[in-house]
C-alpha cells in the first residue's frame, strides 16, 4: 500500500468508529471503500469506476438472517486482510456478489469490454464505489432522515472523492438520482450535456419520458476524464433494457476511444497534386484540398554514407499550407511527378485574421498543416484519426511504428515524409486542451517555446479554427512525436527525402517504394494499417524502405540541432526563410 492508501484507509476507519454504533448503521456491517479486484483494475489500459450512493446491507445479511454473507469479520481497515477481502468480491468461487444489481453496471461495462469479474473476453477491470457513504445503512438511504443523511454525506463525500485521486480512473459512469451530480465536486471543465437517448421501453414502445444519458468532462490531478450518468429506478439504469445498456457501453468506448495501442508499419495516402501561384512568385495560404508543395529550406541530411551534412540549403517534397514565394523552374520537365515551382515557405497571420474560416480538414477553412517537418521535431497530430464512427486504429500507435506518408501517381505509391513515433500525447481539441497540450510539449518533452507556438498557428489553431461549427469540436486526438537522428528509436529516425539544392535544379521524382504485404501500389486514398509482431520486424522495413530512397540518389532529411544551438528549418512568420526560430 502506497502512503496515500495507508491515510485514506486510516481516515475510513475512524469514520466507522465515528457512526458504528449508531442505530441507523448495519449491525456488525464494516466500510465498504470499493467492491473489485484493485490489482487487476490498476493494471488495465482503461480503468473504469463505476458510481452508486452506499453499500447495501445484502452485502452483509439476507432479510431474516443474522449470518455474514459477503464480508468475513475484519478487525482493522489499515491492512491488507481488508484490502484482500474487497478484492475478492466478485471472486465467484469464494464469494457471492450481488449480481442482481451489480449485472446493472456489469452489462454497461460489457460494451465496453470491461468487467467487474476476470473474464477473458474482456480486457478491462472495473471497479464500484459508492459516492456518498462507504457504510450500509438501516433503513435504506431514501429513507433515512435529511439530518442522518447529511451527517453521513459531511465526511463520507470526501472520502470518495480522495479515493478517486488514489485510482485514477479514465471512465467515471454513475447511476443515481440526477441531483446528486452536484455532489461530484471535481473541477468541471465542460458542463453536463446529453450524450444519448432511449426513445422506447423494454416491450418497444414509445416512452412517455425519453431515458438520458449525460456526460460531463471533469479535471483530477490535473487529467481530464469523462463522467458518465444514467438515472437509478430501484437498480442501476433501471427501466432500460439489458440491449439499451449494452449500446450505451458501447457508445461510450467510441466516445473515449477503447482500441488497444498497435505497433504498425502504416501506408498514409495524402493528396499528392502540386498547387499553382495565385499569380508570379507567390502563393497564398491554402483553403482547398491539401498539396504538396517542392520546398527549398536550410536543414541537415544523412547521406549515402551515413554522415550527418547540416547548414544547407535543401529541396524536397513535403506539405506547407500557408503562404509561400513561387519561384518558377527553367526548363521543368512537363510530367505529373516533377516539379514546376521551388516554393519558399512562410507565414503572415495578419493575411487571414481578418477573413472568416469555416470548413474542416477537407473544407475551405485556411487548412492546417499535417504532418510538420519544420523544426525541433517532426510532428503529426490530426489527419484521418477520426472518422464518422469514431478514433480510428492510427489514433492508437505504438512507440516505434512507422508511417510513410505518401501518394498515388502514375499508379505508383510515392513517398515524401517517412515518419518514426518517438512518442506521443493524447490531447482534447478544445482551448484548454490546446493549452494543456502546449504546456506539455514545453515542459516534458523540452521543445522550445517559440517553435511550438508557431506549429500551433501553422497547425493545430487552423484546425480548431476549422471547428467552431462543431462537427468535430471536443473531440480526442494524438499528437506524435517524431523519433530524431539525435534520439533514435530502436535505431529509427524520422526524414524526409530530399538533395542539396543546386542553381538551375529540375527537381526529383519523389520515390516509389515496395515492400511486399506491407505496401500497396493500388491504394488510391485512406491508410493500410498492417501490424508487426515486434520492433525487430519494424526496423527491417524501415531498413529496406530508407535503402530504397538512397538508392534513387536521394538523401534523408532531418530537423537537427545545428552545433551552435540553432534548429533548422524553420520559418520566419514576417516572410523568409530562415535557419532559426531561436536558440534553446
Amino acid at each position: 500500500m502506497n502512503n496515500k492508501f495507508v491515510e485514506l484507509l486510516k481516515k475510513v476507519q475512524s469514520y466507522y468508529d465515528f457512526f458504528k454504533n449508531d442505530e441507523f448503521i448495519v449491525k456488525d456491517s464494516y466500510p465498504i471503500l470499493f467492491f473489485g479486484n484493485y490489482e487487476r483494475y490498476f493494471s488495465s489500459k482503461l480503468k473504469i469506476i463505476t458510481v452508486g450512493i452506499n453499500p447495501s446491507g445484502k452485502e452483509f445479511y439476507e432479510k431474516g438472517q443474522r449470518k455474514l454473507k459477503r464480508f468475513s469479520k475484519i478487525n482493522s481497515f489499515v491492512s491488507l486482510e481488508y484490502l484482500e477481502v474487497l478484492k475478492k468480491y466478485f471472486d465467484i468461487e469464494s464469494r457471492d456478489p450481488y449480481s442482481f444489481w451489480f449485472d446493472n453496471f456489469e452489462k454497461v461495462l460489457n460494451g465496453i469490454k470491461s468487467s467487474y469479474y476476470n473474464k477473458k473476453e474482456y480486457p478491462y477491470t472495473a471497479l464500484h464505489t459508492d459516492l456518498f457513504t462507504p457504510l450500509a445503512t438501516d433503513p435504506t438511504w431514501s429513507y433515512l432522515s435529511e439530518e442522518t443523511q447529511q451527517r453521513l454525506i459531511e465526511q463520507g463525500i470526501p472520502l470518495w472523492h480522495e479515493l478517486i485521486k488514489i485510482l485514477k480512473p479514465n471512465i467515471i459512469i454513475c447511476s443515481f438520482a440526477e441531483r446528486y451530480l452536484d455532489e461530484i465536486q471535481f473541477k468541471i471543465k465542460e458542463k453536463w450535456t446529453k450524450f444519448y437517448t432511449i426513445k422506447k421501453t423494454k416491450d418497444g414502445q414509445d416512452r412517455k419520458k425519453l431515458y438520458i444519458i449525460k456526460k460531463a468532462e471533469i479535471n483530477i490531478n490535473g487529467s481530464s476524464l469523462y463522467v458518465f450518468w444514467g438515472n437509478q429506478r430501484d437498480m442501476p439504469f433501471g427501466n432500460i433494457s439489458d440491449e439499451n445498456k449494452i449500446d450505451i457501453g458501447k457508445l461510450i468506448a467510441k466516445e473515449v476511444g477503447d482500441m488497444e495501442n498497435k505497433l504498425c508499419f502504416v501506408q498514409f495516402i495524402h493528396p499528392g497534386v502540386e498547387p499553382t501561384p495565385d499569380r508570379d512568385g507567390y502563393i497564398s495560404w491554402n483553403r482547398n484540398d491539401h498539396k504538396r508543395k517542392f520546398i527549398k529550406l536550410k536543414g541537415s541530411y544523412v547521406d549515402e554514407k551515413g554522415s550527418k551534412v547540416e547548414d544547407k540549403e535543401l529541396i524536397f517534397w513535403g506539405e506547407w499550407e500557408p503562404q509561400s514565394e513561387a519561384i518558377k523552374i527553367n526548363n521543368p520537365k512537363k510530367d505529373e511527378q516533377h516539379p514546376m515551382y521551388i516554393y519558399e515557405p512562410y507565414y503572415n497571420l495578419a493575411e487571414i485574421n481578418n477573413k472568416s474560416n469555416s470548413g474542416g480538414c477537407e473544407g475551405n477553412g485556411y487548412q492546417n498543416t499535417d504532418p510538420f517537418v519544420f523544426g525541433d521535431r517532426f510532428i503529426y497530430s490530426i489527419c484521418k484519426q477520426r472518422s464518422k464512427r469514431g478514433p480510428t486504429q492510427i489514433r492508437y500507435l505504438e512507440k516505434g511504428s512507422v508511417i510513410l506518408f505518401g501518394s498515388r501517381l502514375n499508379n505508383k505509391f510515392v513517398v515524401d515524409t517517412v515518419f518514426v513515433v518517438g512518442n506521443y500525447i493524447d490531447y482534447k481539441c478544445t482551448e484548454d486542451g490546446l493549452e494543456e497540450l502546449k504546456d506539455n510539449l514545453i515542459k516534458r518533452y523540452s521543445l522550445s517555446e517559440n517553435y511550438i507556438e508557431k506549429y500551433f498557428e501553422i497547425s493545430l489553431y487552423r484546425f480548431m479554427d476549422s471547428l467552431k461549427s462543431g462537427n468535430e469540436k471536443d473531440k480526442n486526438y494524438r499528437l506524435y512525436i517524431g523519433a530524431t537522428y539525435e534520439d533514435k528509436h530502436e535505431c529509427m529516425f524520422s526524414y524526409f527525402p530530399c538533395q542539396p539544392y543546386k542553381k538551375d535544379t529540375q527537381g526529383f521524382v519523389r520515390p516509389n517504394v515496395n515492400l511486399k504485404g506491407k505496401i500497396t501500389q493500388e491504394l488510391k486514398q485512406g491508410i493500410k494499417l498492417p501490424s508487426c509482431n515486434n520492433i525487430d520486424e519494424v526496423r527491417k522495413y524501415w531498413n529496406k524502405v530508407t535503402r530504397q530512397i538512397i538508392n534513387k540518389g536521394l538523401n534523408l532529411g532531418i530537423i537537427s540541432i545545428h552545433k551552435e544551438g540553432a534548429h533548422y528549418g524553420c520559418i520566419d512568420e514576417k516572410g523568409h526563410s530562415q535557419a532559426v526560430f531561436g536558440a534553446q
